[in-house]
């Protein structure tokens, strides 16, 4: 019989395509995240379009600038991506306060991020998209690392219900 090798596959990838630049550096980075990865990714892709809705109707039928209507989008999506990661994706320390300052205090970082694509894609006289989708590109990589790392380091998501 032969063995099964698919839980290998990241292994046997890296092995493949050799182990020096980005593939190994995602390697290291992912591994033993997948699981994590694909629930930040699914809530993220949900949060994203609802950003991206707030802020082109905000932006195209009720004539909001976009610099305000990125604020304003993010905060709508603020407390469900808490929410959601807190309970699904990470996990939560016994302090939900702690885990929301720290929370908040990230994506300020994330919103002042944002914020300054929209000011430099403004500048440059860019279309309404570049800018949602420099902020749909830059918060996700910096939102996942410090969240795994810094605002709910040392927790994790329950993956049994006990009995």
């Amino acid at each position: 019989m032969i063995p099964d090798r698919s839980e290998n596959r990241f292994d046997t990838n890296l092995a493949e395509h050799g182990s020096s630049g980005f593939p190994r550096i995602l390697h290291q980075v992912l591994r033993g995240h997948e699981l994590r990865v694909l629930r930040f990714a699914f809530f993220g892709v949900l949060s994203g379009l609802l950003y991206a809705s707030a802020v082109w109707v905000g932006v195209t039928k009720l004539g909001a600038m976009p610099l305000i209507m990125n604020v304003v989008g993010y905060l709508l999506v603020l407390p469900l991506n808490f929410l959601l990661n807190r309970n699904y994706t990470f996990g939560g320390s016994e302090n939900i306060w702690r885990d929301a300052k720290r929370f908040m205090t990230v994506h300020i970082l994330n919103i002042s991020a944002t914020s300054a694509v929209y000011v430099v894609a403004d500048m440059v006289h860019a279309p309404l998209l570049v800018g949602v989708v420099g902020a749909l590109v830059i918060v996700p990589i910096t939102q996942y690392l410090a969240l795994d790392r810094w605002v709910f380091r040392g927790t994790r998501v329950r993956t049994h219900t006990p009995e």
